[in-house]
């Protein structure tokens, strides 16, 4: 499956990858008002910021106190994970 494709599948777009200083979490317009919580874990399992954000909003979040490495964002609704992306900050 190409990249395109595979982004039209998901709810929220996560860029850019690699980050540098900050990346946005779109949600596409189509979703409702309701929000979502955003959690950022680095590759010991350690949840490094935790947020919650509208669905259908564009949000910028700063990396700039986050060592560079290979970070999961987690987007949970009512408790359960509906995506989880890579992120790599630089």
């Amino acid at each position: 499956m190409a990249t395109s494709e595979a982004n039209k599948t998901k709810a929220f777009n996560v860029y850019p990858n690699p980050a540098k200083g900050e990346f946005f979490i779109a949600g596409k317009p189509t979703l409702n008002q309701g929000s979502v919580k955003v959690e950022l874990i680095d590759i010991s399992g350690k949840t490094i910021k935790a947020f919650e954000r509208k669905k259908n909003s564009v949000e910028a979040v700063s990396t700039s106190n986050m060592p560079k490495g290979v970070y999961l964002v987690n987007i949970s609704e009512n408790g359960n994970v509906i995506q989880t992306d890579k992120l790599i900050v630089e």
